[in-house]
């Protein structure tokens, strides 16, 4: 119908991967020959939902020549920019939709001699590195990827250690060039500025970055136990002191950064258990709890130290199926995975590959309880969230963990408003789930 205006969601970043490239294109075509008068093409240069610079100028250059020569005729895409790592991303992606046919290497040229004066060369270096980095993960990813590392705490390693240095290296001498003694106009201010927000968020990305690295420590005795606890605590109040000083600093020019919200890699639970085991480090632990400015410690000793009501066990299938909504999307390949038998002590629940989805189920409780939301599955390869959703009647919340081990919980407080709590599971290209379990304590 000439009438539909039909826009082709894609992330484009994967377009320096030549198959999803060609997939893409081939789309397009067929869609600009269906009869509609225009096609438009929908992408994604996100943005404050990574953890870490994101950027493909190339994919960005070809994405856009690409469709255009395929005869679409509108382009829309998402941005949410941290300006300082985005700018130049979005001023080439407006120049090129301008005039598809210009060079990108000019446009940068130009973008980063403007932006940064006699820092150009360094600066351009700094964001050829990170764009090598996402190139590596856009050809891994084959031609089914779809926005790989959003809302992911796992995002900030994408760049490898080496990676890392080389860029602050070229940061250090873009700094010694911007900062030489002269007498200086209002360009080179700005200059300077403009370096300074690159710098202050690539300082904020390093410090998350050291933070999800912590949280993956895999201590075996009660002092290796306290010596994580310690070290994520610390690592932890750095990251939300940094996190609120960019903000404050940078907001009025840039989205605000949130990613302490991420959904968390948290083995809290455990540490803690393992802690206690020697009783002379309960003085160093409670001290220790004390300074956890997210609290996540706090509720955990709380947790461990007071019994619980179970308002909730799901560990067989009928249970499952009446207390659970299952919503799937399955993709290629899609499979069943050999179920545990009926005479197993915990036989599967949902047990799936190549597929996506979530679990879902909705209770009431008081808001003021503490409540766990407890998952036990076989690792099989699959990404999969924990989130808990508070719902009042004209607000809501939730708060989410990722999930690494067999058994996860993730432990949180409702608001005061809270009417209903949706507990779920996401789930991403496979899962093997033998119990969920939902319990609180009285606050």
């Amino acid at each position: 119908n000439p009438n539909i205006f039909p826009w082709v969601c894609v992330d484009r970043l994967g377009y320096t991967n030549d198959e999803f490239a060609q997939q893409d294109i081939d789309n397009c075509t067929a869609w600009v020959k269906s009869g509609s008068t225009h096609v438009g093409a929908y992408d994604y240069w996100y943005g404050n939902h990574f953890c870490v610079p994101r950027i493909s100028f190339s994919a960005q250059d070809k994405s856009i020549k690409k469709v255009h020569q395929a005869g679409v005729t509108g382009w829309y895409a998402e941005l949410y920019p941290i300006w300082a790592f985005d700018a130049p991303k979005a001023w080439l992606g407006a120049k090129l939709l301008e005039n598809p046919g210009a060079d990108a290497d000019v446009l940068l040229k130009q973008w980063f001699n403007s932006a940064y004066g006699s820092a150009e060369k360094s600066m351009r270096s700094v964001f050829g590195i990170i764009e090598s980095e996402w190139i590596k993960v856009s050809q891994a990813q084959g031609p089914n990827q779809w926005l790989y590392g959003l809302f992911e705490e796992s995002s900030c390693e994408i760049l490898s250690d080496n990676a890392i240095n080389e860029i602050q290296r070229n940061l250090d001498a873009a700094e010694r060039e911007l900062t030489k003694p002269r007498k200086t106009s209002q360009r080179d201010k700005n200059y300077l500025w403009r370096f300074n927000q690159f710098k202050d968020a690539w300082n904020l990305f390093t410090k998350f970055r050291e933070v999800v690295q912590l949280r993956k420590a895999k201590p075996t005795t009660p002092e290796e136990s306290l010596s994580a606890l310690k070290k994520l605590i610390k690592a932890e109040r750095l990251m939300e002191e940094s996190q609120s000083k960019f903000n404050f600093k940078w907001s009025t020019t840039s989205q605000k950064i949130n990613w302490s919200r991420l959904p968390a890699t948290n083995h809290r639970e455990d540490w803690i258990n393992r802690i206690k085991l020697n009783r002379e480090l309960n003085n160093e632990l409670t001290h220790s709890i004390q300074e956890d400015v997210a609290g996540n410690s706090m509720l955990y000793w709380l947790w461990l130290n007071k019994n619980s009501e179970l308002i909730d066990s799901t560990t067989n299938a009928n249970l499952f199926n009446k207390k659970w909504s299952v919503e799937t999307t399955l993709r290629k390949n899609s499979e069943t995975i050999n179920q545990a038998t009926p005479k197993e002590k915990n036989p599967s629940l949902l047990a799936v590959k190549n597929q996506t989805g979530q679990i879902r189920n909705t209770l009431k409780i008081s808001p003021k309880r503490l409540i766990k939301f407890s998952i036990t599955h076989i690792p099989v390869g699959g990404n999969i969230k924990l989130h808990i959703n508070f719902k009042g009647a004209d607000q809501s919340l939730t708060r989410s963990q990722q999930v690494n081990e067999e058994y996860e919980s993730l432990l949180v407080t409702p608001p005061l408003w809270t009417e209903q709590i949706e507990f779920s599971v996401e789930f991403e290209n496979a899962i093997d789930l033998r119990s969920l379990e939902i319990s609180q304590l009285a606050l």
